[in-house]
């Protein structure tokens, strides 16, 4: 009786043993799955497929919206939080709430500022009404105005004959409006004469002699020291006596300018490549304009370069070098008019010169 009292006890004691680890094994199991979500995670995150990346914010100032969405949507979320009145077009992008070269997470929300175009106003009724009201009307409007003094025995003097463009137009806020003011009765009309080509001392006489007001403005250009090249009121024009003319006459410096020179590239053209835009001078010296290296085809399918200097009738050779291979080719010959910003083709063979360097892939026949 005793043993069996025993074996009872000890039957207990084994199954409160087996009780208790079962008790473990229940509590490690409910631990376990966090155990293996965070190792997965770990494994997840480190995979190809979920690699994090830097990513940094572009500057989409004066970018169109839609482009804008189009091209990064992938990575950003865009809101519009308002629309404005602005310089640039309409759809364009004013501002951004997170700033340009800002880290950000993919998929972050980046709010926008989009512009309504310019603002636009109505012309308003002037014609009929004193200068200084009629001024004051188009102040309000946020339009400039530039007046210009005409005879009329109907319209009392300093009052608005009419205005151009005329009343309901509608005008871009910051349009200048001309406004025709009343000098009374006739004091009589003057026919202007040619004056370009002229000495400006020659020419001033003659136009003061004529009964205009002179105003005279030196200006860069290749023509003569002193040789007037151009003047506000055309020849032949019919003006009131006392109208103000302003002659511009050269002051002997060639005009330096900028002019951008676009070229595009073959789209079966790949490699690394270089253009350089010889200048020669008037001086007989020569400076170069070059672009960067162009990776072709991932650059695109044009380059525009901005090429600089002087004169009205510069020569400018383009050459293309192929950088993998040290081979150079001319693309063309040009006449560039920097004061005009235009440019005069002499000779021009785009393909042929990246046919030269070795710029397509030979096919094997």
């Amino acid at each position: 009786m005793k043993n069996l009292s025993m074996f009872a006890i000890a039957l207990a004691l084994l199954m409160c043993t087996l009780t208790a680890c079962e008790d473990d094994d229940e509590s490690y199991s409910s631990r376990s799955p966090k155990k293996n979500r965070s190792s997965s995670s770990s494994v997840s995150s480190s995979s190809a497929s979920d690699t994090e990346y830097t990513y940094y914010m572009p500057d989409f100032y004066n970018y169109d919206y839609e482009d804008a969405v189009h091209s990064y949507g992938s990575s950003i979320e865009f809101e519009i939080i308002g629309s404005e009145y602005s310089d640039l077009e309409e759809n364009r992008i004013i501002s951004q709430d997170i700033a340009p070269e800002t880290e950000f997470k993919k998929g972050d929300v980046l709010k926008v500022v989009v512009s309504k175009g310019m603002e636009t106003v109505e012309v308003p009724k002037v014609s009929g009404i004193d200068l200084e009201i009629a001024k004051e009307q188009l102040t309000q409007r946020g339009l400039e105005y530039e007046i210009k003094q005409v005879s009329d025995p109907d319209i009392k003097k300093g009052y608005v004959v009419e205005s151009d463009p005329k009343e309901g137009t509608v005008v871009h806020k910051g349009e200048k409006i001309l406004l025709k003011v009343s000098l009374g009765a006739s004091k009589g009309q003057i026919k202007v004469d040619k004056y370009t080509g002229m000495d400006i001392q020659d020419a001033s006489m003659m136009a003061s002699y004529a009964g205009l007001n002179v105003v005279t403005k030196s200006k860069a250009s290749s023509e003569k020291e002193n040789t007037v090249i151009e003047q506000s009121i055309n020849a032949g024009e019919k003006v009131e006596e006392g109208t103000e003319i302003t002659l511009y006459y050269s002051n002997g410096q060639n005009p330096e300018g900028e002019i951008p020179f676009t070229i595009p590239f073959p789209s079966d053209a790949s490699g690394r490549f270089v253009i350089d835009f010889l200048i020669k001078n008037e001086d007989g010296s020569i400076t170069t304009d070059s672009t960067p290296t162009l990776a072709l085809p991932e650059m695109g399918s044009e380059i525009t370069q901005k090429v600089n200097g002087s004169d009205e009738k510069t020569y400018v050779i383009a050459t293309l070098t192929n950088i993998d291979n040290g081979s150079s080719a001319v693309i063309g010959t040009y006449y560039f008019n920097f004061t005009t910003g235009t440019v005069v083709s002499e000779t021009e063979d785009i393909w042929g010169a990246f046919n030269k360097v070795g710029a397509f892939e030979q096919k094997n026949e």
